[in-house]
């Protein structure tokens, strides 16, 4: 069978998840399903991300994804083009959305619906887009690939499909992340950002919706009951809220407590994970909850949100709060720090956890659906 990928949406090391998503999901693909052959469509700023392969080559389109206009365009209009020169038996848009009249069966990715839920987290101009394309790219698959059963729920309410069409294929923490960092090396990723107290790490972009002013609160709260000499670590770039944030850290009594780091280098980031006494995930809208799996993959206790499909992500391996309530955002982190072997009964379960995602399973599950499609 002959696959084609759409990658004309991605923009590296800018999208975070999408690009782990994309990344993994390609070379996993590859692996468990040698005999297929693979196209995948590049931009002109991830092509050299990938590497043609004895199963894959790229095909360079010339456009830019920054300039979202013409990117759209090509995927409506030239993209079908290539598909029928290139004859592929099924095309995977793992972006949100796929060309509307495809010669082939289409199916795509759309990872959450927060355009529909969280408009206001939208540029007005960017938001017209979303809401057209999405729906329609949803009505005219074969087949909706979306990463939790919260997803999977709200693309079938709202977009009136039929059920059997939409299928969960859950992400995984990449094999960076793992507990088997030495001491040394842990402690010298803490000295390269001036860490040298012990700290709860919150690893997410600044935007409204990951909640990161209500964080703050829930840890002034604890800091005031003397469990001291903690620090909050924010890592994540820069979103709709960082000016905010900024302001809010600026603010706050604890300001000296308070670093953010902004983006950390994937070499780093695990090393923080497991250096971190709990990994605190505070967002009030999520398709998934990447972070959440990667700090339970390095052993790092996890508190977290029990909003959209962070219950699902997290499982019994972790402690939920109400996103809104930052007392009990408080109790659940006072629980963590004061209580040793709370943190190592944690740091066991969220192995274990993060142990039963996998990205090769995340592939097979994805090819069953491309060639039920094709």
């Amino acid at each position: 069978m002959r696959i084609g990928i759409n990658g004309l949406y991605l923009i590296p090391s800018r999208v975070g998840g999408s690009e782990t998503y994309l990344r993994s999901l390609v070379a996993n693909m590859r692996e468990v399903g040698p005999d297929h052959a693979y196209v995948l469509f590049t931009n002109r700023e991830n092509h050299e991300t990938f590497a043609d392969g004895d199963n894959l080559v790229r095909v360079l389109c010339p456009i830019r994804a920054t300039f979202r206009p013409a990117r759209i365009l090509w995927e409506q209009t030239c993209l079908p083009i290539q598909a029928l020169r290139q004859k592929l038996d099924v095309l995977l848009s793992p972006g949100f959305t796929s060309p509307l009249v495809c010669p082939c069966p289409s199916v795509v990715t759309i990872y959450d619906l927060q355009h529909v839920r969280h408009p206001e987290h939208f540029y007005r101009s960017h938001l017209i887009f979303w809401n057209l394309m999405v729906g329609l790219s949803a009505r005219r698959a074969a087949k909706v690939l979306t990463l939790s059963e919260h997803s999977r729920r709200d693309i079938i309410e709202t977009y009136g499909i039929e059920a059997s069409k939409v299928i969960v294929t859950p992400l995984a923490a990449d094999a960076v992340f793992n507990p088997h960092y030495t001491r040394e090396e842990v402690e010298g990723a803490k000295m390269r950002h001036g860490l040298s107290r012990p700290y709860l790490l919150c690893v997410s972009t600044s935007h409204p919706h990951k909640n990161i002013e209500r964080l703050i609160d829930a840890f002034e709260i604890v800091a005031d009951e003397g469990h001291i000499p903690y620090e909050l670590v924010l890592v994540g770039v820069k979103g709709f809220a960082a000016e905010r944030i900024a302001g809010r850290i600026e603010a706050s009594p604890r300001r000296s407590s308070i670093r953010n780091l902004g983006w950390v280098s994937t070499s780093d980031l695990p090393l923080l994970y497991a250096g971190a006494d709990a990994m605190v995930y505070p967002s009030t809208f999520e398709g998934f909850g990447l972070p959440v799996l990667e700090a339970m993959a390095c052993g790092t206790p996890v508190i977290a949100s029990r909003a959209a499909s962070l219950p699902e992500v997290v499982g019994d391996a972790g402690l939920l709060f109400d996103p809104f309530d930052t007392a009990e955002m408080a109790a659940q982190i006072r629980r963590v720090i004061g209580d040793p072997a709370l943190q190592g009964e944690l740091r066991a379960r969220g192995r274990a956890h993060a142990a039963g995602f996998s990205w090769k399973e995340t592939a097979r599950q994805t090819l069953e659906q491309l060639e039920s499609a094709a």
